[in-house]
């Protein structure tokens, strides 16, 4: 009888576990598409000139790219190869979104220069995309112990 109780005491504890990975795995795949959807509006948006919706969707991804790169970092497994070229790849998004914004933020975007922008947009486009499949593959349910605080 203790044993049967043991059993279900494990059983249960696992299925949690698995719970909650299944619900990061969700986030972090909702995050990224976001953000996808961000880098492609802005990347049509600074086709057509138009600055300032550009620059609003610059902003949204920025804002999204240090939970995105810490949730890549807290949970997923690094000894494999595509884990870890979407953790620096989730670096160098960071990078330049942040850049991006800083340009955006200009008056009257003076900095902004439409054509580098809408290339930056259309490679973070295709990052994201293949960001969603490698946390749809791969197990999300690490504890790597990384915290990431970024101020923005």
């Amino acid at each position: 009888m203790k044993y049967l109780a043991l059993l279900a005491l494990v059983i249960s504890t696992a299925q949690a576990q698995t719970m909650e990975s299944r619900r990061e795995k969700d986030e972090m795949r909702a995050r990224a598409a976001l953000m996808r959807d961000a880098a492609v509006k802005g990347e049509d948006a600074f086709k057509k000139m138009k600055l300032v919706e550009g620059c609003a969707e610059v902003a949204k991804l920025f804002a999204a790219a240090p939970d995105h790169l810490e949730g890549i970092l807290a949970r997923m497994d690094f000894s494999r190869r595509n884990v870890q070229r979407t953790r620096d790849e989730a670096f160098d998004l960071l990078r330049s979104s942040h850049r991006m914004d800083l340009r955006c933020r200009s008056e009257a975007h003076q900095d902004v220069d439409p054509d580098q922008m809408e290339d930056t947009l259309k490679r973070a486009g295709r990052t994201l995309r293949r960001h969603v499949e490698v946390i749809g593959r791969e197990s999300t349910s690490f504890d790597n112990g990384f915290r990431y605080e970024y101020d923005l």
